[in-house]
């Protein structure tokens, strides 16, 4: 599900920066993806230099909302499900510097609590997580 909800991120974040590439020509896209602990949480990170993220972003988490003519306003709706099923957060932000920066931040405790074998069922002594 984690995948799942990175790929959709990824996917935003190359159709934002070729959104900004076709409105003003700027500069070649940059993704950039980071894997970071704060104390008892993990956050992944996906920051783009695409177009940024619009005034009412909160909205774009709505199934069926979209910027896009050809969305389908499923990705964030998705990711905000993931984040929520592992008792996580998602967190949209405009970059500064333009484009925009989004954070799915868990508790490792809660994350730990996943750890799942192969047949899908609890297992505290594995060491694959989703």
């Amino acid at each position: 599900l984690i995948a799942q909800a990175l790929t959709n991120l990824l996917k935003n974040a190359c159709e934002s920066i070729e959104t900004r590439r076709q409105e003003d020509g700027g500069p070649g896209g940059r993704i950039e993806v980071a894997l970071r602990r704060a104390g008892d949480r993990v956050e992944i990170v996906v920051a783009d230099n695409g177009r940024g993220l619009p005034e009412e972003a909160d909205h774009l988490v709505e199934p069926y909302v979209t910027t896009r003519a050809k969305g389908t306003g499923l990705g964030l709706a998705i990711v905000k499900k993931v984040a929520e099923d592992h008792a996580g957060l998602l967190v949209l932000t405009n970059r500064p510097e333009g484009g925009a920066e989004v954070v799915l931040r868990f508790s490792i405790a809660r994350l730990e609590e996943k750890v799942t074998t192969p047949e899908g069922t609890a297992d505290e002594g594995s060491a694959a997580a989703e």
